[in-house]
């Protein structure tokens, strides 16, 4: 493999790894290890941008109401489906 000594790709395969369901941390630290065998001159943000492409096709995001998301599909804000708060905004006559 072409790992140089300074670049330390455990850490960072345990990092991408720590949020998956436990039933693909070991499908993915695997894989992980493969891609890294592919790079012939490994550095870290080479590291890092080749796992995290690898790691989106491991994570599912979460289902229910903190994951869900809109036809656009991004997040809705909190206050989308609620009133607006306070007093309406109201503009002030100049005087003339």
């Amino acid at each position: 493999m072409g790992i140089t000594d300074d670049v330390d790709v455990e850490s960072l395969v345990e990092r991408l790894a720590a949020p998956l369901p436990p039933v693909q941390r070991e499908a993915f630290r695997q894989a992980a290890q493969q891609a890294l065998e592919q790079i012939p001159c490994l550095g870290e943000g080479v590291a890092y941008r080749a796992l995290s492409v690898l790691w989106r096709t491991y994570f599912d995001p979460p289902v229910g109401e903190q994951g869900a998301r809109d036809s656009t599909g991004l997040r809705p804000g909190k206050l989308a489906n609620k009133p607006p708060i306070g007093r309406p905004w109201v503009r002030a006559r100049r005087a003339g």
